[in-house]
């Protein structure tokens, strides 16, 4: 029974600029990243056209559903009401119920909703919170370890 498998968690500022972006996996490398890196420029065009078209997406508020299908990889959005972009790459392994992944984004954004009302934090700039990284660490080991429904339903 094959898992839940996310590649990449991304958090993408109001004009664009990566604030956070992590790989998980046991062969994460510098190419491997860069990829990541792309995967997630060529999502915020997609993010963009979804937000202007008004295109409906699940009945999840922010969770803007399937964004991005690449040959290898298929991106997840979210849009917070600042204007923060969510991204969540999973590896291409059919997912018909997504709503495990509109949980994990609702997670995430409270994560860093929680992180950036620090009054010491500055905006605009990357994300170096130990425990926000550590916590989005522990939440994507357990999405990655545990089955989908749908998969448990198989």
């Amino acid at each position: 029974m094959s898992k839940l498998n996310i590649v990449c968690v991304a958090v993408v500022g109001q004009q664009n600029q990566p604030l956070y972006i992590k790989a998980f996996g046991e062969d994460v490398d510098g190419h491997l990243l860069l990829k990541l890196h792309h995967v997630v420029h060529c999502s915020l065009d997609a993010l963009e056209e979804r937000v202007l078209m008004k295109v409906p997406a699940n009945s999840g508020g922010a969770y803007l559903g399937l964004l991005y299908p690449t040959p290898h990889f298929k991106v997840y959005g979210y849009l917070s009401n600042t204007a923060t972009k969510f991204f969540i790459i999973l590896d291409h392994n059919p997912l018909r119920d997504d709503s495990v992944i509109a949980k994990a984004f609702k997670k995430i954004h409270g994560l860093y909703a929680d992180t950036t009302s620090n009054p010491f934090h500055e905006f605009n700039l990357p994300l170096r919170s130990p425990r926000f990284d550590a916590v989005v660490s522990t939440l994507v080991a357990a999405y990655n370890n545990q089955p989908t429904q749908e998969q448990a339903l198989a």
